[in-house]
């Protein structure tokens, strides 16, 4: 997700004279753009029951798990996805 919100950040603010982005994929570009939209969305509410946010202003990209996988791992393999479920949840 981060060169998409670095794509984002450079086109919204104009604030850059280049940009590289050394890791995207646009396989799932649109579910991860309304899930970003619903992120902004949530962390500018400050009592928002959807965020597991500790802080105002913060919000998970995912707000659910499954969420979170569809945009994270979207074409993971299961060996990588079961990997990173021994880990630590969002």
């Amino acid at each position: 997700m981060g060169g998409f919100i670095a794509n984002l950040e450079a086109y919204s603010f104009k604030d850059v004279d280049a940009l590289i982005i050394m890791s995207i994929s646009y396989s799932n570009l649109p579910f991860a753009a309304i899930e970003f939209g619903q992120a902004t969305a949530c962390a500018r509410r400050t009592a928002s029951p959807l965020s597991r946010a500790a802080r105002p202003g913060y919000a998970y990209m995912g707000q659910t798990p499954a969420a979170f996988k569809a945009i994270f791992f979207h074409s993971a393999k299961q060996s990588v996805i079961d990997r990173r479920d021994r880990g630590a949840q969002p």
